[in-house]
């Protein structure tokens, strides 16, 4: 490959070709035979907040093919790590993506939830969540305790004990959906009671201190 023009991009709103080349660390003259395209398309998965990545040599004509599709972060994150806590964003399927990464996005509005607490093994659950969390609760924070609880703060229902990460989320997201519909009540804003969902066929209002007593010494 002589120069840029032989490198042919598609689906990839949001990044222009020379981003994208400058992100897979191409320079030109470039051998096509000797181009790695996995290794190519690792490069972009750390580089870019990409997904779908595919990267094809094509030898006649010469010119090196690239598909990729920008993330959009719907929420930010932390998580703890060996070197201590880190901020980041995630998208609709719960995957985190980094402030590097989100920094070349083209979309650079804040979203206005929060994850605490983010596992590589809660995006299954993130990806539930971010489409069937109700918009009357209006959920600002989602946050994973070290002992596998749960909770949810919404400014019109209070703090939410969701519980375990369990078969009986969707029924707890069927409960919080009518609690939000329904709930006429003041929010729990000074924080002394909760909603307690973790059994969602006997839905509580209780003492918070009473709630977070068994889990107090796994949480911090």
């Amino acid at each position: 490959l002589r120069g840029p023009n032989q490198v042919q991009v598609s689906g990839a709103w949001g990044f222009s070709r020379a981003q994208i080349i400058q992100a897979a660390d191409l320079s030109f003259p470039l051998q096509l035979l000797e181009l790695d395209p996995v290794r190519v398309q690792g490069t972009l998965a750390k580089q870019l907040p990409a997904e779908q990545i595919q990267v094809q040599r094509s030898m006649l004509p010469a010119q090196l093919h690239i598909s990729l599709k920008q993330r959009q972060a719907v929420a930010k994150a932390q998580r703890r790590t060996p070197g201590g806590l880190e901020s980041g964003f995630i998208d609709r399927t719960g995957t985190w993506i980094t402030r590097e990464q989100q920094a070349k996005s083209t979309n650079k509005s804040a979203p206005k939830l929060l994850v605490v607490g983010w596992q590589k093994r809660y995006a299954p659950t993130l990806e539930l969540l971010l489409k069937q969390l109700p918009a009357q609760a209006q959920i600002e924070r989602l946050h994973f305790r070290r002992n596998g609880d749960l909770w949810l703060l919404s400014p019109k229902l209070g703090p939410v004990r969701f519980g375990p990460i369990d078969s009986q989320l969707s029924r707890r997201l069927d409960v919080l959906n009518h609690l939000s519909r329904n709930w006429q009540g003041k929010p729990t804003a000074d924080a002394a009671r909760a909603w307690d969902l973790s059994n969602p066929e006997q839905p509580e209002l209780v003492l918070k201190a009473v709630v977070s007593k068994k889990s107090s010494a796994s949480e911090n």
